[in-house]
């Protein structure tokens, strides 16, 4: 993508349980050095997990047991693919001091014989696959999510094949630091990640190559997939109203995208993502620095469409820092939540 600083994830607009039937690498997570006392545990792609309650991994067991008492981490490959590897986080919301990548080609028998990790991981994130390397823990720049409305996944074979929801853009975070993006997520069955942003950064950080006098968000339609693909950009005010529509084509097979700004159209793209989304969520994300305080905002006449009806799906939903109702009035093929309430939050 053209923010060529940032490499936007999902985070908790995509958290599942953890399944092991439908992770796309496994894990183990160790209390002790040498692989000892260990647990296996399947992830996917670009999600965030945090070792709090009420994730459960395949066994049902909460992941708070391993918070702060990892000692050693072992990561496998899928058959027939190149490296797996994962970023682990000295906080929750992947956020806080940040090593890896751990490859299944650098297994770590010792966590407290590279930058004392041992005892200090709080959450972990599967980055995708990389040719066999062997690279070893280094520190990263800052990295941490913010507030979050979360829903998801779909019952088992089950999509989202549209959503769209409008955000009203809030005043730029201040100090006006780091590199933040608001985005509404959907994470597809195929590891894709589906995200139109909503950035505010200064310089080449952005796709927008925004002047340092600027107030201004940077807002184009945008997908994760093995690299970041964006749409047009354009320079959005404060107050503005940008709609995110996510739409799957099955005569394509492709997921499109259009964003709007006040109702004008700015911003489109089509990627081959899948069949469909397994979640949907709002996330707050910052990258470089901290991003100061991101001030209240809202997402507007959110409509979530289900491939069948999921009658439950109401209960997969997750609040950090947020509120709203989401509701269904067909037995659970569509979900729409009026008024999404994302707090203020300070980076720290």
């Amino acid at each position: 993508m053209q923010f060529k600083t940032l490499t936007f994830v999902a985070a908790a607009a995509t958290l599942s349980s953890i399944v092991s039937a439908a992770g796309d690498i496994s894990l183990d997570l160790c209390f002790k050095n040498n692989y000892a006392d260990c647990q296996r545990v399947s992830v996917n792609y670009h999600q965030c997990y945090d070792f709090v309650n009420p994730w459960v991994d395949a066994n049902g067991l909460p992941l708070a047991r391993f918070n702060d008492k990892v000692n050693s981490v072992k990561v496998y490959d899928i058959a027939g693919k190149a490296e797996a590897r994962c970023d682990v986080f000295e906080h929750t919301g992947c956020g806080g001091d940040t090593g890896g990548p751990i490859g299944s080609g650098n297994p770590h028998s010792n966590l407290s014989a590279v930058g004392k990790w041992g005892n200090k991981i709080s959450a972990i994130r599967l980055l995708g696959l990389l040719p066999v390397t062997a690279a070893s823990l280094v520190p990263r720049q800052y990295f941490s999510f913010g507030n979050y409305f979360s829903t998801g996944p779909t019952t088992s074979g089950t999509f989202i094949i549209e959503a769209t929801t409008t955000l009203v853009l809030p005043a730029l975070n201040s100090p006006h630091n780091g590199n933040l993006g608001l985005w509404p997520g959907m994470g597809m069955d195929d590891g894709d990640l589906v995200q139109g942003l909503a950035i505010s950064t200064v310089g080449i950080g952005s796709p927008c190559n925004m002047g340092a006098g600027e107030v201004k968000w940077c807002v184009t339609a945008s997908t994760l997939e093995n690299n970041q693909e964006d749409g047009a950009v354009y320079k959005a005010n404060p107050g503005d109203r940008v709609t995110y529509h996510y739409k799957y084509n099955p005569s394509t097979g492709k997921t499109d995208q259009t964003v709007s700004v006040n109702g004008k159209v700015v911003s489109t793209l089509s990627t081959s993502s899948g069949s469909g989304g397994l979640g949907w969520g709002t996330a707050m994300e910052c990258q470089q620095a901290k991003c100061g305080t991101v001030p209240t905002h809202h997402y507007l006449d959110t409509k979530i469409t289900m491939s069948a009806p999921n009658p439950n799906y109401k209960n997969t939903m997750a609040l950090n820092g947020a509120s709203g109702d989401l509701v269904t009035a067909d037995g659970g093929k569509t979900w729409t939540v009026a008024d999404i309430t994302v707090n203020q939050y300070t980076y720290t």
